[in-house]
């Protein structure tokens, strides 16, 4: 008698620590899905919590695991916390059929070009960046980073051209270059905000006699990392015993909850835009150093759609270095358009991070 009721006692306690266990997961996974409410300027350690998401996903997935295993009757406290977090989870890794896209859309890519990447990334006098893009005749092309010489601009506009007329402008941030590439005429540029070589700009194209296209550019505050900080995260990620965890954590979480504080602001100068504009067609895109859970992409998004999760599949990751997963380069889109095909290609190593392309249906 006597060990039974200890064998009952030991079962209580294991289904309380359970329990108490699930829950603090849960709880932490909807502060991180909260995260995206909360303007970093009140308080910019909360974009930390934002680009933990995805850890935090998988600490609560373990849970539900574990809680099977061992508590059952806890298993649905896990359960509903993934599930009251689906719109989340789809906005981080969405599933979507495929559907072919009609022969009438437009086509568009945005990439973060690094500078047309080193002295390799060249076959004689044309740019292999620029030589993929050229190949892929898409309609607009928004870069970032593209800075160079004018002398090697002017190459890159020939490669560009070399298969039908693309129009060309460009916005200079500090030492950054944002540009853009169309078939449809090019009749105005505007700085939306811009902080260094961080920024926004705006790209006016004329589709038709009255009807113009606005194009943002983006290139928001970057992480500020170092090429020796992002080999240390990735020291911490593989569990290199030698990387001091503790020291290196600090200093991560603190340039990350800086950077995002800038960011904010750019999103939201971004955001009034859209705004001002409302009712005319729009295209937001570019590499904005920001996940699908944060400010940013809740603040740029709120009146858009965006293109990967309404028609991509999966992580989407567009950075393509170190330990980093993420999917920081986006388009969004006004609800004058359809979106199909939207893509990352990582087959694509021209530069730190993979393009990412999708295609606009004008609705009726």
């Amino acid at each position: 008698m006597a060990q039974t009721r200890k064998a009952n006692t030991s079962s209580s306690l294991l289904q309380r620590f359970m329990a108490a266990a699930a829950w603090a997961a849960v709880l932490l996974l909807w502060a991180g899905a909260a995260s995206v409410y909360v303007n970093p300027s009140w308080c910019s350690y909360i974009v930390v919590l934002g680009m933990g998401f995805p850890f935090l996903l998988a600490g609560t997935l373990l849970m539900l695991f574990l809680c099977l295993l061992f508590a059952p009757r806890q298993a649905w406290i896990p359960l509903v916390g993934v599930l009251a977090c689906f719109g989340s989870v789809r906005a981080y890794f969405p599933i979507n059929f495929s559907k072919k896209a009609p022969d009438s859309c437009l086509s568009l890519i945005t990439y973060n070009v690094h500078g047309w990447g080193d002295a390799k990334n060249w076959d004689a006098d044309t740019n292999r960046t620029a030589a993929y893009l050229a190949d892929r005749e898409a309609d607009i092309i928004c870069l970032q980073e593209a800075y160079c010489a004018d002398k090697v601009m002017q190459k890159i506009r020939t490669t560009l051209n070399r298969n039908r007329k693309m129009y060309f402008d460009s916005v200079r941030l500090s030492e950054n270059r944002l540009v853009c590439f169309s078939v449809f005429p090019i009749v105005g540029k505007e700085k939306i905000c811009g902080s260094g070589m961080n920024g926004a700009a705006v790209f006016k194209l004329l589709q038709a006699p009255g009807d113009t296209l606005l194009v943002v550019n983006c290139h928001l505050q970057t992480m500020g990392l170092s090429g020796k900080e992002r080999s240390n995260y990735k020291d911490m990620v593989q569990r290199n015993p030698d990387i001091d965890v503790d020291a290196t954590s600090r200093r991560l979480v603190s340039k990350i909850a800086k950077a995002g504080k800038l960011r904010s602001r750019q999103a939201e100068a971004v955001a009034d835009y859209v705004k001002r504009n409302a009712g005319r067609p729009v295209v937001v895109c570019g590499d904005f150093n920001d996940t699908p859970i944060s400010y940013t992409c809740y603040t740029i998004g709120r009146d858009l759609q965006d293109a990967y999760r309404a028609s991509g599949t999966g992580l989407g990751r567009t950075f393509n270095r170190d330990a980093m997963f993420v999917r920081i380069d986006h388009i969004f889109s006004s609800d004058h358009w359809e979106v199909f095909e939207a893509r990352v290609d990582d087959s694509v190593y021209l530069s730190d991070h993979h393009p990412v392309h999708c295609k606009l249906l004008r609705k009726e």
